[in-house]
């Protein structure tokens, strides 16, 4: 006769056989329906590079391309010339609030004077940038 503890060992081995057997089942089970979607994605990704084939040298795909070049070309440049007038705009802004501020009387500076300074930065900041910008963009 067997004692307890050897029969509690024999239900515990059985039980980790048991779930072993079926976490193995559940692993093999995924196994399979990852190699069928991978098997599925291959098939397609095949067919898709067949059709990239075909529409890179079709003679329209070929026309459309070379059109889209064109007109993202002229977006550029379009583009550019709106970031010109932008520029010179905001730079004429700025050289005018500059000649506002030098314009002010002696007493109305003496009475803001730490506001005229700030202001004055921030116009000198706001030119810096902008020549930075126009270097960067050739605008100038």
């Amino acid at each position: 006769m067997k004692t307890f503890k050897e029969f509690r060992q024999e239900q515990l081995e059985e039980s980790i056989v048991a779930d072993l057997v079926l976490v193995t089942k559940d692993v093999s089970k995924i196994a399979y329906n990852v190699g069928v979607i991978g098997a599925k994605a291959l098939g397609r990704g095949s067919v898709r590079a067949v059709k990239a084939l075909a529409q890179r040298y079709n003679k329209q795909a070929i026309a459309d391309r070379k059109a889209a070049k064109e007109l993202k070309k002229l977006n550029k440049a379009e583009a550019l010339r709106k970031a010109k007038a932008a520029y010179v705009d905001a730079k004429l802004t700025l050289e005018k609030e500059k000649e506002q501020i030098v314009q002010l009387s002696k007493t109305e500076k003496d009475l803001k004077k730490s506001d005229i300074d700030k202001a004055k930065k921030q116009i000198d900041d706001g030119l810096k940038k902008l020549n930075v910008f126009a270097k960067k963009n050739k605008l100038t």
